[in-house]
């Protein structure tokens, strides 16, 4: 994410609020795209517990999470080993520069990553790098418009305010 701010953080709250989530609660859609041997890619995989998912899913394929933050990567490590899942690795690595040769991987996933991005064309261009012919990606992302935040603060605007204008810029430069 180089110079991007991840807003929620890295906190313990906010680890603890991204490790509610499940691959059947966030990533359902994607599921039928994940069969047995299939390698998977994770961008932004936060404490791991949908890659975890995937990993279930594509045995004995193998599946890789990165996310940016060294402290997600420990705690999705750390959740692997105990829960014995030994198809699933975890690295530290920047969106906009993928560590994986082109041609990579079957399918890629990312939930919740592309709304933080300064640049989110960027990183789709590196995860389509990094997809094999025929693979499928596949993103959810809120829509920023659609939510109500309260109460009003200032980096709540300003978060707004930022996803407003890189879409905007993205579709005038399609």
């Amino acid at each position: 994410m180089g110079s991007d701010l991840y807003t929620p953080g890295h906190t313990l709250n906010a680890s603890d609020f991204m490790a509610r989530r499940s691959l059947q609660s966030h990533g359902n859609f994607f599921v039928p795209y994940l069969t047995p041997g299939v390698s998977v890619l994770d961008c932004g995989c936060g404490p791991g517990t949908i890659t975890l998912g995937i990993a279930s899913s594509v045995q004995p394929g193998q599946v890789v999470g990165v996310d940016f933050g060294a402290s997600e990567i420990e705690h999705a490590t750390a959740r692997a080993t105990t829960e014995a899942v030994g198809n699933v690795t975890f690295r530290v690595a920047d969106c906009y520069a993928l560590p994986f040769e082109s041609d990579s991987f079957d399918r890629i996933f990312s939930h919740a990553l592309l709304e933080h991005l300064s640049d989110p064309v960027r990183a789709l261009k590196g995860f389509y790098r990094t997809l094999k012919p025929g693979g499928v990606i596949g993103i959810c992302s809120p829509d920023w418009g659609g939510f109500m935040l309260s109460p009003r603060l200032r980096w709540n605007s300003r978060a707004r305010s930022r996803r407003t204008q890189a879409f905007s810029l993205r579709t005038e430069a399609m």
